[in-house]
């Protein structure tokens, strides 16, 4: 990640340790708002996650020719095996963007994930 951040991550880790899934659901159990930065190893890609009391408000992809919309970048986000994140604490603009509650973008994910695999 970026080491030129003027704040400290509060929580942060390797996706290879700590699912997405899993801290979706640390973060909505815990009524936490910030900023969830993951970021690929293999590709210049960065997802950014705004949390609001636990939900998931806004989502953008940076990354090169790609536009993808709030919802369909947490799909692709729940799919990246390997990659880093930090967690920033602060106050996040709670109009949302993305309409779904963390159970059903879980839900959806894995689905996806699972029809991505090869039967």
């Amino acid at each position: 990640m970026s080491s030129t951040s003027t704040r400290n991550a509060g929580l942060s880790g390797a996706l290879e340790h700590f699912k997405l899934s899993s801290l979706l659901t640390i973060l909505e159990l815990e009524r936490k708002s910030g900023l969830l930065v993951v970021a690929r190893n293999e590709a210049p890609e960065i997802g950014k996650l705004f949390v609001c009391h636990g939900r998931v408000v806004r989502a953008r992809l940076l990354a090169p020719l790609r536009r993808v919309a709030n919802d369909d970048v947490i799909y692709e986000l729940l799919a990246w095996s390997r990659g880093s994140f930090e967690f920033y604490t602060l106050q996040v603009d709670p109009r949302d963007e993305v309409g779904m509650s963390t159970t059903r973008l879980l839900l959806e994910g894995a689905r996806r994930i699972d029809e991505r695999q090869p039967s």
